[in-house]
């Protein structure tokens, strides 16, 4: 053996061994259940399973509430559960190279805290479009950002966990029916019914709030329903619609006054001499003499 290389080939097998360590990874299965409030399976409902920095898997419960994703993981890992319906989040530590079985189940008012989030658009109930940070730990916090989330909806805080909370990052200004509406207020009311009043775009939940009230109101002034620009808009337009209406009837008129007038000179010029006029002069005359003519003898006919 040529003993000149094994210094070489030490070096290589020990860059080599930690590169290989790192490429191994194991399916992992991850299995959520979910329960609405009543204990009865939600189906159809988005999960999304995160770490520290991405996302992971997202899936959706099938007919009896279950949702089985299997992912490759190297090592043992922090990771965030998201329901999108009703929301619940909550951290959990995926063991690697195993099944793991997490259990969302919302009746449980002993693990689960809940949150009513309402939205009012001028005056009636409506639905927006926020985005949310999610934030909960096991053996670290672990955050999460999310987006496209609706409202109005229940928020789910695990009450076990001290760091549970969501930052709500909520549109300054939405459009609705061609109306415009900007954030006006929220009020906030907390377990022991103190409430409290904001306008920012950005709130938090955790387990001291119980209810979240959220409202818009339009940005300009509104009369039946409907922007008083949009008012105005429709009143220039009656206007023009008005002149417009006069123009026709006057033109309508001056052509049955043209029309009258046309027939009275047919008729009288078939005829030689009338009230001492001779109409077979009139042959020479332009079309305004025989116009003021033929008002002279309508006068005269009436």
């Amino acid at each position: 053996m040529n003993w000149k290389i094994l210094p070489v080939l030490l070096a290589v097998l020990l860059v080599a061994l930690p590169i290989a360590a790192a490429q191994t990874t194991w399916p992992t299965t991850i299995v959520v259940n979910v329960l609405d409030e009543n204990g009865e399976p939600i189906s159809g409902l988005e999960v999304i399973i995160t770490n520290s920095s991405d996302i992971v898997a997202t899936a959706t419960t099938n007919s009896t509430g279950w949702v089985n994703v299997t992912v490759q993981a190297a090592t043992d890992f922090d990771a965030l559960i998201i329901t999108k319906g009703p929301i619940a989040w909550l951290a959990q530590l995926i063991r690697y190279n195993t099944t793991n079985t997490v259990d969302i189940w919302l009746n449980d008012t002993s693990t689960w805290h809940e949150v009513n989030v309402t939205v009012i658009i001028g005056s009636e109930e409506g639905t927006i479009t926020f985005n949310a940070t999610f934030r909960a730990s096991t053996t670290s916090p672990v955050t999460a950002n999310i987006t496209g989330l609706q409202a109005p909806v229940f928020f789910y805080v695990m009450k076990g966990d001290d760091t549970a909370q969501v930052n709500l990052t909520l549109p300054e200004e939405i459009t609705k029916n061609l109306v415009t509406y900007k954030l006006e207020n929220i009020t906030i009311t907390h377990t022991g019914g103190t409430k409290e009043y904001t306008n920012e775009t950005q709130i938090t939940i955790d387990a001291s709030i119980e209810s979240v009230e959220i409202k818009y109101s339009p940005a300009v002034p509104v009369f039946l329903g409907i922007p008083l620009q949009t008012w105005v808009v429709i009143g220039l337009v009656a206007v023009l619609a008005g002149i417009l209406a006069v123009v026709v009837r006057a033109k309508q008129a001056a052509q049955a006054i043209l029309k009258r007038e046309r027939r009275i000179l047919r008729d009288y010029e078939l005829t030689n001499n009338h009230n001492g006029i001779l109409f077979h002069a009139m042959e020479s005359y332009d079309l305004e003499n025989k116009r003021k003519l033929a008002r002279r003898l309508l006068r005269r006919a009436d």
